[in-house]
């Protein structure tokens, strides 16, 4: 409706210039005294008579009007008229990736109450080069929608297309081999323009440069003993720096690097060296134990730029969780420098045994909370048998020491949790990449079980969802797309342990649910597709007043914790429940270990 009212003037803007112009021109071309004699007192006979004698005056008004339209209807517009927000756009009733497919990849869309033929047609020229019959529809129980597939796997010819149905056409799309290059960049770019304490300059950050943040220093939490604490990836949309998400991301993107070396040549591992470096200094010298956390002591506004952000920073106290996310990362990373940095990978292994030892020593450390007057963030974890496990199946991979076996022995499988709270299956990939001389027969088995067991469950999901993504309703919570991204790395990791080819179409069928093929019709990863995520809750985004590309963010909820909207989104089914809003950090936020299984996604397509 807003776009409609705004197009409304433009269009009477155009008509009032052109109107003026003309009849200026009419005046300036006919003198008064030629003209007819005549009923002076008639319209067309005063009309006449008006022009011929103010010709010039119309003809500066005109120009004026014009001028108005140009430089002034624009800027005021935005004023006089709200912006239309995604909710309000029309959601067309073909759903699939926007960014689009390889030439041999499978390609099929979700087409919401249609039926009978559709066709692909080049775009913009709209020439037809495909057409086929939409399946019979379905109904999903989760969505509530009732769709139909539009298949055209056998169209393979390069170029830029939409797809059409009796109901109404797709968004446009590509067929390419390099259909995700450009957003593996920007996905993995975003790492970098998360780093705290570096300048950017306009030529490498756009609209979101700044100047080097956070430079101060910090404080430990109630001693007032200053610490001196640089780098880091700033987390999500706010500025603080956490150790337990970090885990999340720094393992993703190793695994990434592991498997598609190819995709990011010395990028990755410099990226995550940057976090590492950060990590490094977030460990208590005397004991080992790693702070839980550096942030301010609550969150800043949301439109404040990250060199603007001068608050004092402080170090939160120390946690289990930390020490053990610290201890698997820094253990597995030292084996992707062994060779390049020997000196640093003995860093990264000695700083994660001293972790290791605080864990012995502290068996019962209680689950971290915010101390008082702290409102960041808290990264809460009660339970921290996973994070032990990865810090033993971590240390036993890069040492082959049998106590880090016997210490994991208990653990494995015990947890198949693959975000930041969950770390479980982290320790069973990783004990499956033990050579063989090193392996314990029935843990190499238990860990390859706990494996094949979550992605056999999370496949049964994804086969009655009609958008074939792996959510069930009870699903859809804060960061459900973290999951979505993720249980698609699973389905990848599982491949070569089951040989289940159904496996890799799953993988990408979640990364087809990120780029627009979900209910929403909506890119969840912003900067990519012609329906994209624009409005996320990330302070450089808000205070530029443009979102940095390549961000996935967070994505339905059925809680809805940030309230924005509620009435109305309460009312939807589950996966409908999303809103593209500067302010719904519920909703719309962005966080490193949200991109990082996104990184792994891209780069398994690549």
């Amino acid at each position: 409706m807003a776009n409609a009212v705004k197009d409304g003037i433009r269009i009477a803007a155009w008509v009032l210039a052109a109107a003026l112009l003309l009849a200026g021109l009419i005046g300036l071309c006919t003198p008064v005294d030629q003209l007819a004699p005549g009923d002076a007192s008639s319209l067309w006979s005063r009309l006449a008579r008006f022009t011929a004698r103010h010709g010039l005056p119309l003809m500066q008004l005109g120009l004026g009007v014009v001028a108005l339209r140009v430089f002034m209807v624009p800027l005021l517009l935005p004023l006089m008229i709200p912006a239309a927000a995604a909710e309000e756009l029309p959601l067309p009733c073909v759903r699939l990736n926007q960014l689009g497919y390889r030439p041999g990849d499978v390609k099929a869309a979700c087409v919401v109450d249609a039926q009978g033929a559709f066709a692909v047609l080049t775009y913009p020229a709209e020439e037809v080069v495909y057409e086929g019959q939409l399946s019979s529809p379905i109904q999903d129980p989760v969505s509530g929608d009732r769709i139909a597939r539009a298949v055209f796997s056998e169209l393979t010819r390069p170029g830029t297309y939409i797809l059409r149905t009796a109901g109404g056409s797709s968004h446009p799309f590509r067929i390419t081999e390099g259909a995700y290059q450009e957003a593996l960049a920007a996905s993995l770019g975003f790492f970098t323009l998360q780093r705290c304490g570096q300048a950017f300059t306009p030529q490498e950050a756009g609209r979101h440069a700044h100047g080097a943040c956070h430079t101060h220093g910090a404080a430990i939490y109630g001693t007032g003993i200053p610490k001196a604490v640089s780098g880091g990836w700033h987390d999500a949309g706010d500025y603080g720096r956490y150790v337990v998400p970090a885990g999340k991301a720094v393992l993703d993107l190793l695994l990434a690097r592991r498997d598609y070396p190819e995709a990011f040549g010395g990028a990755l591992l410099e990226e995550v060296r940057y976090e590492l470096d950060w990590l490094l200094q977030m460990q208590e010298e005397e004991t080992g134990g790693v702070y839980h956390k550096l942030t301010s002591m609550s969150f800043v506004p949301l439109n404040v730029m990250p060199d603007e952000c001068v608050v004092p920073m402080y170090l939160s106290p120390v946690s289990a969780t930390a020490t053990g996310d610290f201890a698997g990362m820094c253990a597995y990373a030292s084996l992707f420098f062994r060779e390049s940095d020997p000196g640093y990978a003995a860093t990264l292994l000695a700083a994660a045994e001293k972790a290791y030892g605080w864990l012995a020593a502290n068996p019962n450390a209680p689950g971290f909370t915010n101390p008082p007057g702290i409102t960041t963030g808290e990264y809460g974890d009660a339970e921290d048998s996973d994070e032990r496990a990865l810090a033993a199946a971590a240390l036993y991979l890069a040492t082959g020491e049998a106590r880090y076996q016997e210490d994991l022995r208990p653990l494995l499988g015990k947890n198949t949790g693959i975000g930041w709270a969950d770390m479980g299956l982290y320790s069973a990939l990783l004990y499956l990449q033990a050579p063989p001389e090193q392996r314990d027969e029935g843990m190499y088995a238990r860990a390859e079980k706990a494996l094949a067991d979550k992605a056999a469950r999370l496949a049964r999901i994804a086969q009655e969802d009609g958008y074939g993504v792996a959510l069930g309703s009870a699903d859809y919570i804060w960061g459900s797309n973290m999951n979505v991204a993720s249980h698609g790395m699973v389905f990848l990791l599982a491949y070569p342990y089951t040989k289940d080819d159904s496996l890799l179409q799953m993988a990408q069928n979640q990364l087809h649910y990120l780029l627009g093929k979900n209910p929403n019709g909506i890119s969840y990863v912003t900067g990519f597709g012609a329906y994209a995520a624009q409005k996320p809750h990330h302070r450089p985004s808000v205070a530029a007043g443009a979102a940095m590309p390549g961000m996935l963010v967070g994505g339905p909820n059925a809680g809805l914790e940030d309230g924005v909207e509620h009435a109305r989104l309460s009312k939807l089914p589950p996966p409908k429940r999303y809103l593209d809003h500067w302010d719904a950090y519920a909703l719309n936020e962005v966080a490193i270990y949200w991109n990082s299984p996104l990184v792994y996604l891209l780069a398994a397509f690549q």
